[in-house]
């Protein structure tokens, strides 16, 4: 999660202020080019390639270099307007990456591994592949609808926050007059839109098919159920020293305050941004007199 976002974010301020200290014009200008081309290799590698990935941190890394193609045509442009995109997109960009990393590190946490009728790695079990989401709005449909909010904001769907990041980044590139790049930029938003689909086709309309195993005894109820049935059965058998092992299904369905704030905080300012936009306008204002 740190190298994810926290290298990102220093050098592109690094980028950004080589051009604003860059006195000589044909080194100023060769370096715009060369940061226009970086942009577009990005914006279409990212896309294109990321629709193969199974894998879930090499599909953020492909949209990762997706979004990175955007803001490296934002600090290309070198306008006002694109400034003020930039600083937009990498704020936003940046926290909307931070929840997304949350909750995947927390699905991992809430989630069984279950292997040849054993359950493994119960209290720390990796998310890997795309396939172990699927379903998983029927177990945790609170941080599964964190997660797609946080997917839609990356496509840039109205009125989340991701839809402004990129709104800013078309209009700068279409005052600069440059329409290729604004063709590229909406071709490419949708293709990388179906793999954010794509993952949210699979938790919300794939159902799981988990056999959750206790004792040796296999239970074919829903996770609902059979909490009520661990519930039930501590109430007539309090007393009996080996229901101490069904503690960990609460201790896995318990998230620290720290990580749920963090998660509820981001996902509600993707959410009601278009209500306190104003705000964050003028503090991206001031930011870009620095940048300029």
């Amino acid at each position: 999660m740190f190298i994810a976002i926290i290298p990102k974010i220093s050098i592109l301020i690094f980028l950004s202020n080589l051009i604003k200290y860059t006195c000589i014009s044909f080194i100023k200008i060769n370096l715009l080019n060369n940061l226009i081309f970086s942009a577009i290799l990005s914006i279409l590698i990212g896309s294109i390639l990321g629709l193969s990935q199974l894998r879930i941190k090499k599909l953020y890394a492909y949209s990762t270099i997706n979004h990175i193609g955007y803001i490296l045509i934002a600090i290309a442009i070198n306008s006002l307007e694109s400034i003020k995109s930039f600083i937009f997109y990498l704020i936003q960009y940046s926290f909307l990456n931070l929840n997304i990393f949350i909750i995947l590190y927390s699905l991992g946490y809430l989630m069984f591994i279950i292997k040849n009728n054993n359950i493994t790695d119960k209290f720390n079990s990796p998310i890997q592949y795309i396939y172990q989401l699927k379903g998983y709005f029927y177990l945790n449909p609170i941080l599964a609808i964190s997660l797609c909010i946080s997917l839609l904001s990356f496509i840039g769907i109205p009125p989340l926050i991701g839809f402004y990041g990129k709104q800013l980044i078309l209009s700068s590139t279409i005052e600069a007059k440059k329409y290729f790049l604004v063709f590229i930029i909406i071709i490419t938003s949708v293709i990388s839109a179906i793999y954010y689909l794509n993952l949210i086709k699979i938790k919300f309309f794939i159902k799981p098919k988990l056999n959750i195993i206790f004792f040796n005894l296999k239970l074919g109820f829903s996770f609902k159920d059979l909490y009520k049935y661990i519930h039930y059965i501590q109430k007539i058998f309090f007393s009996i020293k080996l229901l101490k092992k069904f503690k960990y299904c609460n201790v896995l369905y318990t998230l620290s305050s720290n990580i749920t704030i963090i998660i509820v905080i981001i996902t509600l300012l993707s959410l009601v941004y278009v209500w306190i936009h104003d705000r964050f306008i003028i503090l991206i204002n001031i930011l870009s007199i620095y940048f300029l």
